[in-house]
This record gives structure tokens, sequence and C-alpha cells, in this order.
């Protein structure tokens, strides 16, 4: 995962790749790219790592 799949305005991530002992690729499958909501925690806990607060 990078840091560009988080989009805190709309509090989701990106799944745009797989990583496995080969390494990253592109996923699979269709199915497999999706998007996730996250909470409000894991929003201020990027915020936290990425201003360097943590």
């Amino acid at each position: 995962m990078q840091w560009s799949h988080f989009d805190i305005d709309n509090k989701t991530i990106t799944i745009e790749s797989t990583r496995d002992i080969i390494g990253s690729r592109s996923p699979k499958t269709k199915s497999s790219y999706r998007t996730i909501f996250i909470d409000d925690l894991l929003v201020r806990k990027y915020i936290e790592i990425d201003r360097g607060d943590s």
C-alpha cells in the first residue's frame, strides 16, 4: 500500500495492487481492486504519521 492510496477527504483506501513472496504486482481479478471506507481513528493516525507526529 502506498500513501497515494489514502483519500483522507473521502475517508477511503483504494486497493490497486497485491504483495506476496514474489513482490508487488497487479491483482489477479477485477474484484481485488476495491475501495475500503476507513474510520476517524485511522484518518487521525494517517495524519499523525504523515506529519511525523508519531
